[in-house]
């Protein structure tokens, strides 16, 4: 479609800016253009990233624990289930092998303290018996 001045009528070209008869300046009508409505793009959704794990999750030597545990409770199971424990300690890559050690030689300890203390109280019980006098009052 062809352009002319708006103030003489001279017929331009689409590069003249200004007319090259009067030179007023070339302002290009206005057009209404009806632009289709584009939705504005939104990121594509992607799931969170699963956690990655090195390798296997490390198992724990639960007789070793359960060993340690045992020892303060009753000395007798604490010692059985630290040996386990330690003897298994390979097998879960020296896993809680220090919780087992400890659980043996706290197990040991009580273990030797009952021990001397039935001593005790059966040595000092002779003695107690053989000093009580017994009286009998009619």
């Amino acid at each position: 479609m062809p352009k002319f001045c708006g103030k003489c009528g001279t017929k331009l070209t689409e590069e003249d800016v200004f007319c090259p008869e009067c030179g007023t300046k070339n302002v290009p009508a206005r057009k209404k253009v009806v632009e289709e409505y584009e939705e504005p793009s939104r990121p594509s959704y992607q799931p969170a990233a699963q956690p990655y794990y090195y390798g296997e999750v490390p198992r724990s030597n639960g007789m070793g624990i359960a060993g340690f545990v045992l020892s303060f409770l009753v000395p007798i199971l604490g010692l059985i289930f630290s040996i386990i424990g330690y003897v298994k300690a390979k097998e879960y890559n020296d896993n809680a092998k220090g919780l087992s050690l400890a659980g043996i030689i706290i197990s040991s300890v009580f273990i030797a303290f009952a021990i001397l203390a039935i001593i005790v109280y059966i040595a000092e019980g002779d003695n107690i018996s053989s000093t009580v006098r017994y009286r009998y009052y009619y």
